[in-house]
């Protein structure tokens, strides 16, 4: 994944995330790209952290990051939500009955560490509304981890039942070594406040 240019949201940092088909590719093959990755960036100056979709035909596409010749995904130029969130990695979940996309991510205390995983909701994987999300782990809710909490991964278990990979610091410690991976199961459907 390629930095943003000078002053862009992704100027920092970029790393890869979470891919998936583009649900809008079947529909117009010569306007929309295959496939959609949705990665962790961050700024320069105060670090603050957001997720933008990056966008291939190939997923094969990848080049040195200095090559000014390579292959890489075609980045969005703005960030799925505002950095200002302090959000990094990511797993989405999409719910066909509902046509609802849960989107579960790590978000980042004081610049210093993962404190919890948010869940934001949205029909359009394209648009997300800050206002709607939700904390889906935090220390309050786990059992084994009281400090950091964060890399969040989803897989569908059943039909009533969504399993949340994350990985924890035992105790309060708030480091980034010897971390545990927990998992919560999570009743299925997901429920945003609108419902």
């Amino acid at each position: 994944m390629r930095l943003g240019k000078s002053g862009t949201w992704d100027d920092e940092t970029a790393s890869p995330g979470f891919v998936l088909e583009n649900p809008a590719y079947a529909a117009d093959p010569a306007g929309e790209k295959k496939y959609l990755m949705i990665y962790s960036g961050s700024c320069k100056g105060v670090t603050m952290r957001s997720l933008g979709i990056a966008r291939t035909d190939d997923l094969r596409a990848a080049g040195a990051f200095d090559d000014p010749q390579g292959r890489f995904w075609e980045k969005d130029p703005e960030p799925l939500l505002p950095p200002s969130e302090d959000i990094e990695n990511s797993s989405l979940y999409f719910d066909e009955k509902k046509g609802m996309y849960w989107l579960f991510t790590n978000h980042v205390k004081d610049n210093r560490y993962t404190d919890a995983v948010w869940v934001y909701w949205s029909r359009d994987l394209n648009h997300w509304n800050v206002q709607d999300k939700a904390v889906a782990m935090d220390a309050s809710m786990s059992r084994f981890g009281k400090g950091a909490i964060g890399m969040p991964s989803v897989v569908k278990m059943d039909e009533n039942t969504l399993a949340l990979f994350y990985d924890v610091s035992p105790d309060w410690r708030t480091d980034h070594l010897d971390r545990s991976i927990c998992m919560a199961s999570i009743p299925l459907p997901l429920r945003a406040r609108e419902d």
